[in-house]
């Protein structure tokens, strides 16, 4: 790859168009990440992306990206001192990560050039970072063509299997209140609103349900994916998802319906408000 002092920043900020996968820890970005990055056209950009599972059968961060931008991570010490480490969107600590622009024209180069740096082909960036949910507008200020994958799960299964896992792995998760339903929601709205609003069709939303449901679904999820970000169809290995098809229907958690109570809500706030600006543009008066 070219050197820092010889790339063409602002060539490579217009014609690259990497693809982000986001959402909440536990919502299947590592599984969809893995999956999505067999197909031909793509370049994951990862750390490490062995699979691995925790003594309670819980998979394990896989396929990160967070070495490319480790820069912008937020400090864990100040979540894990109230026993709130997971939950990285609650209120007091979304403004430690939400970015919706570059502070500076350097700096847009310089995570331009981050990019760059961990390629090895000519084919689009694959990056999975949970933390690059709340960076939606920075992506946006430095990769105007960048595509998205957000990963959810029904708040019934996200709130089970969160809780179950950070019970069991010793990170002195606080259970004194539900948190695990506010990060949630807080993860979900934030990410529908700023694609909505940075990325408008250029972005798709993948339900972990779905993918767990069955090989036949799961086959479906994946032809959208492809279809919506442009990639020309493609015969996934899908053996990855295979252990949850094999579990029974009282084995599953409970999914229940959360498409209407939070991300088709979102965008409903987003068109209504749209409709609301373009009428006070065709108006003399700036009043309704």
């Amino acid at each position: 790859m070219p050197r820092r002092l010889k790339l063409n920043i602002k060539e490579l900020r217009e014609n690259l168009a990497p693809v982000f996968v986001i959402g909440a820890n536990r919502s299947g970005t590592s599984i969809i990440t893995s999956i999505i990055s067999q197909h031909p056209d793509l370049e994951g950009i990862f750390g490490h992306a062995e699979i691995k599972y925790d003594e309670a059968g819980h998979s394990i961060g896989f396929c990160e990206s967070m070495h490319i931008w480790p820069q912008l991570m937020p400090l864990p010490e100040i979540r894990d001192k109230s026993g709130h480490l997971p939950y990285w969107a609650l209120p007091q600590y979304i403004g430690l990560t939400y970015r919706n622009k570059a502070k500076t024209s350097s700096e847009r180069n310089y995570l331009a050039w981050r990019m760059q740096r961990f390629r090895h082909t000519s084919n689009a960036p694959l990056i999975k970072d949970q933390f690059n949910t709340l960076r939606i507008g920075l992506i946006a200020d430095v990769f105007p063509h960048a595509k998205f994958i957000l990963c959810c799960r029904s708040l019934k299964s996200f709130i089970s299997g969160s809780l179950h896992k950070w019970s069991n792995d010793r990170s002195g998760t606080s259970f004194e209140r539900p948190l695990a339903s506010f990060h949630w929601d807080m993860v979900n709205t934030v990410a529908r609103y700023d694609l909505e609003i940075y990325f408008p069709g250029q972005y798709t939303i993948a339900y972990l349900d779905d993918l767990q449901e069955s090989e036949a679904k799961a086959g479906e999820v994946l032809e959208r994916i492809t279809s919506d970000l442009a990639l020309p169809p493609y015969e996934f290995n899908l053996s990855e998802l295979a252990r949850n098809w094999k579990k029974t229907g009282s084995e599953k958690l409970a999914g229940g319906s959360f498409r209407e109570k939070c991300l088709d809500n979102i965008l409903g706030v987003v068109q209504d408000e749209r409709k609301v600006i373009e009428r006070l543009r065709r108006l003399d008066s700036p009043t309704l």
